[in-house]
């Protein structure tokens, strides 16, 4: 019999991929949902097939921060991925860390009450070993660090309030599992920028996302100048694998993973690139440089330990840059405006 997993986020874009990931691998999928009414019938549209076969359930939880709040939606699933966060555009503490922190705990909670979970996969980020201000030159960042941040810094702005956010929640949840010592294990994967292709049906290029789509939306397009990316990046396909790998017992558990393309990716290579390939967006997107565009000192990653447990068959990074240019273009037709609208 197929084991279930119960899934948050799976309106968004990783935790959607995520979801058909999941369903051809033949899992059935419990899909948590803030709103039934607002959401439900856009994901039945998009996997009718998995719905008429009971493959893919619902069950609507519109605040994930109560305690008890996910008890009765794990009862009988086998393993858990949480990849929703909470993202807010002011008091990043109270909105985004300490509620990050309580909806790792109701999950982790929910299934030491349930008695049936083998594992629960968080989606964490590479923010949290990673700092991308004052970066030590020559030092290479692994899985055993994390950033040094506290609250006062996070209350200064979005970037320090998410970061602050994945932080505090993850090294929360393995306090907990310290502590309480459950019947499962926990696997946190620590997430690179993610770029790529956006199935998700509420799809909406966001340019005040940090990192990822939103990114390449605010850095490359309707701009001067080139800007900044995060030069670490995975395509969200690659990653919705993980996540679904590390359901699988030959990855080890109570770990976390740190993981990224091998290849740098480069504002400037990328803007020439996006330029040659469609030659209508010339004067949306400026020419750059013919070097990388990348900060100095750049730290650098030891993703071995990922490397060895997931393998390294890493889509390349222009067909997944390419995939997100094509959903922007697509998005623009559809709505009969441009990005710039966004910004504005």
């Amino acid at each position: 019999m197929a084991e279930t997993v119960l899934l948050t986020g799976a309106s968004g874009n990783i935790g959607n991929v995520t979801l058909i990931h999941l369903l051809a691998a033949g899992y059935k999928v419990r899909a948590v949902l803030r709103s039934l009414q607002k959401t439900r019938a856009a994901l039945e549209a998009q996997f009718p097939v998995a719905m008429s076969s009971g493959a893919l359930t619902f069950v609507e939880i519109p605040d994930m921060t109560i305690p008890g709040s996910f008890d009765a939606a794990t009862e009988g699933v086998g393993y858990a991925i949480h990849v929703a966060t909470p993202l807010a555009g002011s008091d990043y503490v109270e909105t985004m860390a300490k509620p990050a922190v309580k909806v790792n705990e109701n999950v982790l909670e929910a299934a030491r009450k349930a008695g049936t979970v083998k594992r629960i996969v968080i989606t964490g980020s590479i923010v949290s070993i990673v700092p991308f201000k004052d970066v030590r030159e020559g030092y290479t960042f692994s899985e055993k660090d994390w950033t040094d941040i506290g609250p006062e810094q996070a209350a200064q702005s979005i970037q320090g309030g998410y970061v602050y956010s994945k932080v505090l929640s993850e090294r929360k949840a393995w306090e907990w599992i310290k502590e309480k010592k459950p019947g499962f294990d926990l696997v946190v994967l620590n997430v690179p920028s993610v770029i790529g292709r956006s199935p998700e049906p509420f799809y909406t290029p966001r340019p005040a996302v940090i990192g990822g789509n939103g990114s390449l939306v605010r850095e490359l397009f309707d701009v001067e100048k080139v800007g900044s990316l995060v030069p670490f990046s995975s395509d969200v396909d690659d990653v919705a694998r993980l996540h679904v790998l590390s359901l699988n017992d030959s990855v080890p558990g109570n770990e976390r993973y740190l993981f990224a393309h091998p290849s740098l990716l480069s504002p400037n290579h990328l803007a020439n690139k996006i330029r040659e390939t469609y030659p209508e967006l010339r004067d949306r997107v400026p020419a750059a440089g013919e070097d990388n565009g990348l900060p100095k000192p750049l730290p650098t990653l030891d993703t071995s330990k990922a490397d060895k447990v997931f393998g390294t068959a890493w889509k390349g990074l222009w067909e997944s840059a390419r995939w997100a240019v094509e959903d922007v273009l697509a998005w623009e037709k559809k709505e009969g405006r441009t990005v710039r609208d966004l910004k504005e």
